[in-house]
């Protein structure tokens, strides 16, 4: 999976955490895409309509397309809080805690517009030599809906990896071809062909 230009939070990062964290937009992209765990999408459901007849004798008919907006992510947590602190900034980029209202964007011309807050995902599987993408999608204007500061409560006798989980809003979700080629390029990019290719030489005789 890959964020697809993410709004400006990178400044909140270094200026709230407590050891002045400072991350750019390329090295945000690849600690989530290095640390997510899971992905949940959104179902694609028929509605339908029943219809009574004479008799009792009842039946149905598909009215329309219902798409999900709900998508669910989990992230492994590492040293400095990178999760928290990235997810933390970027709410608060899209409303400040004490004031309830969209503050960072106070001062700019362009006003309070959705590529200001929200981005895109592509999110891909592939076959087992990660050479082919079997499923592709890109989810269109995702943002985070939750803050994980609940996850950092503390049990004395617990000494485990945290996992963080993250809810997010998308206003669609395509999986045309295009999505696939667009994420074709992308898993190239990465280099994950390429270290597979590289593994595979090396137990070549």
């Amino acid at each position: 999976m890959k964020f697809s230009s993410l709004p400006g939070f990178a400044d909140i990062i270094a200026r709230d955490h407590p050891n002045g964290l400072k991350l750019n937009n390329s090295e945000i992209e690849r600690i989530l895409s290095a640390s997510c765990l899971s992905v949940t999408l959104p179902p694609i459901n028929i509605t339908t309509t029943d219809f009574n007849g004479l008799g009792g004798i009842r039946w149905t008919a598909p009215t329309a397309i219902d798409q999900g907006n709900d998508v669910s992510m989990r992230f492994l947590e590492s040293q400095d809080t990178p999760i928290r602190s990235i997810f933390s900034a970027w709410v608060r980029l899209i409303r400040d805690y004490r004031v309830g209202a969209a503050i960072e964007f106070a001062d700019t011309m362009s006003g309070y517009t959705r590529p200001k807050y929200a981005t895109d995902l592509y999110y891909w599987t592939t076959t087992p030599d990660a050479k082919r993408i079997q499923f592709a999608a890109c989810l269109s204007g995702i943002y985070p809906t939750k803050d994980p500061v609940d996850m950092f409560g503390h049990d004395v006798t617990a000494n485990d990896k945290l996992e963080i989980d993250i809810d997010f809003r998308t206003d669609y979700v395509f999986t045309e071809k295009w999505v696939a080629d667009k994420c074709l390029k992308l898993h190239e990019s990465m280099g994950s062909k390429k270290v597979v290719d590289g593994i595979m030489d090396s137990y070549k005789y």
